[in-house]
């Protein structure tokens, strides 16, 4: 008996450090907390400047197609100067909600900053919205832009999590089985 629980308890012991490499190898995940910098994956939406006389265009920083990991946020901002009051944001058409939870503008209200935080699929998905702005002197404007979001790793640490139970759970049957 006292070899089988000796048995079982390296066998744990390797499976741990096989499970603490893998998570290791692919995220930030660390057991030990550290002082890391996690917003860095964060998407921050900056509004540069409007443009009402062009097509009620907005100039956004970054460019483009904002992109972003499911399981982060998102946050927008006005930036000084940009002569653009206030905005709020709503779904566009079809296009599905990729939001867990959302703090900022609601579809009625305009404000100066927002936040949501992206959920998280197994594929990639591109939303497309719609910025609804007031500019200096009131007027409304409509701009369209999108956020392409990649799955966050979530879904494949549950797996990990899963799969790590049950290869325990083999294990301790195989060693204590009579």
């Amino acid at each position: 008996m006292k070899r089988k629980v000796v048995l079982f308890v390296v066998t744990q012991l390797l499976l741990f450090g096989a499970f603490y490499l893998t998570l290791n190898s692919y995220s930030n995940f660390n057991f030990m907390p550290q002082n890391v910098d996690d917003s860095a994956e964060d998407v921050v939406i900056e509004i540069v400047k409007g443009f009402p006389e062009n097509k009620d265009s907005l100039e956004l920083y970054p460019p483009g197609t904002a992109r972003g990991w499911g399981g982060k946020k998102v946050t927008w901002s006005i930036r000084e100067g940009a002569n653009v009051k206030s905005f709020r944001i709503s779904k566009k058409g079809s296009s599905m909600n990729v939001f867990r939870w959302f703090d900022g503008p609601p579809s009625l209200l305009y404000r100066k900053s927002g936040k949501g935080l992206l959920d998280n699929y197994d594929n990639d998905v591109e939303y497309e919205y719609w910025i609804h702005w007031k500019d200096e002197n009131g007027d409304k404007h409509h701009f369209d832009p999108k956020i392409a979001i990649k799955p966050g790793e979530e879904k494949f640490f549950e797996l990990i999590y899963i799969f790590y139970a049950l290869l325990v759970a083999i294990i301790s049957f195989i060693t204590f089985k009579k």
